[in-house]
């Protein structure tokens, strides 16, 4: 199963329409390469097997759709009209943003990569 550690709502909002494509993409950075343009908010930061669990193959999924319940989806709810005028801050929306930064750092591949050097 291939695991996004950025959520593709979020993706696709920083994404450009590229004409000669027709379709939504990103540039990607690496140290050590050259910028690339093709990459799609799809497949842009999916890995495969992020989070694998070799003795429950469900796992993956269940975890998958746990954090899109509880983390992404109610953000999504507010996402898009936070640089509107009409926008209000509450309470809330921090609290819930607070949880998807936490989110996102914590299902970075560069997380998990200093997880394993420290061990």
């Amino acid at each position: 199963m291939f695991s996004h550690t950025v959520p593709k709502k979020l993706l696709e909002q920083l994404a450009y329409y590229d004409p000669i494509t027709k379709s939504q993409r990103l540039w990607q950075y690496r140290k050590g390469r050259a910028p690339w343009w093709k990459a799609s908010p799809k497949t842009a930061t999916a890995w495969e097997g992020h989070f694998a669990d070799p003795d429950n193959k469900a796992r993956e999924s269940e975890i998958e759709l746990r954090l899109k319940r509880e983390f992404e989806d109610p953000v999504n709810d507010f996402l898009e009209s936070i640089g509107k005028p009409s926008f209000q801050w509450k309470r809330e929306y921090v609290r819930l943003l607070t949880g998807y930064v936490r989110m996102l750092f914590n299902r970075s591949t560069a997380r998990q990569d200093a997880s394993v050097l420290s061990c």
